[in-house]
This record gives C-alpha cells, structure tokens and sequence, in this order.
C-alpha cells in the first residue's frame, strides 16, 4: 500500500455537532456598533444611553459587550410610553 492514505473511522471528526452541554437559549451579545445599527443611531448616542443605565457588561478597561435582547427590552421599558405628536396622528 505504497503512496494510499486509507480512511480509518478512528480518525473521523463529528463536525456536525458542535452544539454546546448545555442550552444557552438565543442569546446575542454585540457591541456598541451592534446596538447603535440595531436601535439606528450613532455609537455617541450609546454613550450616551449607557449613563442612562442601558444594561451592559464591562470586559476590561475598554471593552463593553450587550446582550442586545436585554437591549430591546430595556429600550421597550424606558421608552415605551412616551408618545410624539398628536393623538389623532395628524
């Protein structure tokens, strides 16, 4: 068997399963570049949103990640009743 490379099923790798242990449910975490595309603003108004207590983890000295369903739902919380314009939406 000089210069064949035989298949051996010890070598085969599973790549299909790569889910984790555990559920994680759908959680997504992104960045101020991520919130700001998902809210439609710019990342300053982020900063701004952070001071308000926009929730957030701090990763080091500089890095700050979002879990953007919390995101959405505090957006939905602080924002939600507010209303602009008229009543009869004209």
């Amino acid at each position: 068997m000089t210069g064949r490379v035989r298949n051996s099923s010890v070598c085969d790798v599973n790549i299909q399963n790569t889910q984790p242990d555990a559920p994680t449910g759908n959680i997504k975490f992104g960045g101020k570049k991520d919130v700001a595309a998902m809210i439609g603003c710019c990342i300053r108004s982020v900063d701004n949103e952070l001071q308000r207590g926009l929730p957030h983890m701090k990763m080091g000295a500089r890095k700050v990640r979002f879990d953007l369903g919390e995101v959405a739902a505090w957006l939905k919380r602080t924002y939600g009743q507010q209303r602009i314009g008229r009543e009869d939406g004209q």
